[in-house]
């Protein structure tokens, strides 16, 4: 499984909606190499500084981006935290610095996404934090998961219901249990259709994953069986998971 470490804010809220989003877009198809030699020298190659620059001035403070694998193709995962996200995308599309241009061209490229054209963000669906993670080191995860036709209500339910509904609390409990300090998830329209976007933390991802599939708690297995009207997965079976390609913080 492809994870990432980061550290829980010493706070029990959850994280500003504002200032933190996961999204989906799509890699071409034949451009996963270049996507990835691309990340690579973001991080840790010769664009390292240009790309730590461009992040500062749009106020970004972490990036992290992933392959993820669907009958339709490879996704790419982006996970951004900033300052304001509206300044950031807003510095993306309109920055004369020559590594953003090179950017703009780089997303043109590999994704077919043109950055100086308004760019429709997801809606936030959940956003829980552990009471208990807070100082936490963790590891991070993505997913991209495409809603089956006819059951975006069925998805839309799931999430009222452990946010501020009649299954808020078995939810947490869950989490807790399986060793999980944070999960939030978008729900964005896409050309396949709407597809749900998420990110998990824990302590070990690894044991949360299988708790989570292997529980014999009644709210896990309605999670799972959600899981599998909403998405055809089955969590029990595991799926393909996804490949880190940038882990960049400032």
């Amino acid at each position: 499984m492809a994870i990432t470490q980061t550290t829980t804010a010493g706070s029990n809220a959850a994280p500003s909606a504002t200032t933190t989003i996961a999204f989906c877009v799509p890699v071409l198809p034949g451009m996963e190499a270049e996507h990835r030699e691309d990340m690579a020298a973001a991080e840790h190659g010769d664009k390292r500084d240009q790309h730590t620059a461009s992040r500062r001035r749009a106020g970004i403070t972490v990036e992290k981006a992933w392959h993820q694998e669907t009958p339709d193709g490879t996704l790419g995962i982006v996970y951004i935290e900033a300052d304001d996200l509206g300044d950031a995308f807003g510095s993306f599309a309109t920055s004369q610095d020559p590594y953003d241009a090179w950017f703009r061209d780089h997303a043109k490229r590999i994704n077919g996404v043109d950055l100086t054209e308004e760019f429709p963000l997801p809606e936030l669906v959940l956003d829980w934090t552990s009471r208990s993670g807070a100082g936490a080191t963790t590891q991070m995860t993505a997913y991209a998961a495409p809603i089956l036709p006819g059951k975006e209500g069925t998805e839309r339910a799931y999430h009222a219901s452990v946010t501020s509904g009649d299954r808020a609390d078995d939810y947490s409990a869950s989490r807790t249990a399986a060793g999980v300090t944070r999960e939030s998830a978008w729900l964005q329209e896409t050309p396949m259709g709407l597809v749900a976007v998420g990110v998990m933390e824990a302590v070990d991802l690894e044991a949360a994953m299988g708790f989570l599939a292997t529980s014999d708690q009644s709210f896990d297995r309605y999670f799972r069986d959600t899981v599998r009207e909403v998405h055809g997965i089955d969590f029990e079976d595991g799926f393909p998971p996804p490949e880190l390609i940038l882990d960049w913080s400032a």
